[in-house]
């Protein structure tokens, strides 16, 4: 919860290139790198500051990218995430799949239609050592939902316990749960002191339901059922 994410942002491979033709960061070297640009934000809308957008990876998307061209291919471990200037930007690999898609949520400082920034990869140097850790620090909780009880990606402390027949499911953006009858829900917030929600926030969440009827609830606060 804060600043809403947008998790359908379209995001354009410009080229992907050996590291040395592209900005690169000053204390460490990639073979490798891809660099995109937001296209998908209406240009006539103000800028966005500390905003999450979500990169998908596949074999040659972007093109001429490969999961071999790694030296860490099983876990992701020399990536990196720069701006135009060579500074480290915060990310987070959501999911790692070699043998097909990944998802890495990156934190753009500063986010308008056009905004360029770079990958790198093929390093000895891990990308967490350039960049910093966590793009969600500003926020009060964030759960991809990706598995039976999902961590908090703010680092926040407020987990999520699944109640019920929650069950992983394929989702919108990788794999998601299944709350399918009412007593199946999570609870998160376990960390009161940084739960509390005094002021005006906002939530945003995917869901698929495969009935409207009668009264439902995406997000609630003491909510008893």
């Amino acid at each position: 919860m804060g600043k809403p994410i947008l998790a359908a942002l379209t995001l354009g491979a410009l080229c992907s290139l050996p590291a040395f033709a592209l900005p690169r960061p000053a204390t460490a070297s990639f073979a490798r790198g891809a660099q995109f640009e937001v296209a998908g934000y209406d240009s006539s809308k103000p800028a966005l500051s500390g905003f999450p957008v979500l990169v998908r990876l596949e074999d040659d998307s972007p093109s001429g990218f490969h999961y071999s061209q790694f030296l860490s291919s099983s876990d992701g471990a020399d990536l990196c995430f720069i701006d135009m200037e060579g500074n480290g930007l915060p990310f987070e690999i959501d999911t790692w799949n070699p043998n097909g898609t990944s998802l890495v949520w990156v934190t753009l400082p500063t986010m308008e239609h056009g905004t360029q920034f770079v990958m790198c990869w093929g390093g000895a140097t891990s990308g967490k050592t350039i960049c910093p850790d966590n793009p969600f620090a500003d926020y009060k909780g964030v759960w991809h939902m990706n598995t039976a009880s999902p961590a908090d990606a703010s680092g926040s402390g407020n987990d999520g316990t699944a109640a019920g027949n929650a069950a992983i499911a394929a989702g919108r953006i990788g794999s998601a749960l299944s709350l399918p009858n009412k007593s199946d829900y999570v609870t998160c917030g376990q960390n009161q002191s940084n739960a509390e929600l005094k002021d005006g926030f906002s939530v945003e969440a995917w869901v698929n339901a495969d009935n409207l009827s009668g009264n439902h609830c995406v997000f609630g606060k003491n909510l008893f059922i």
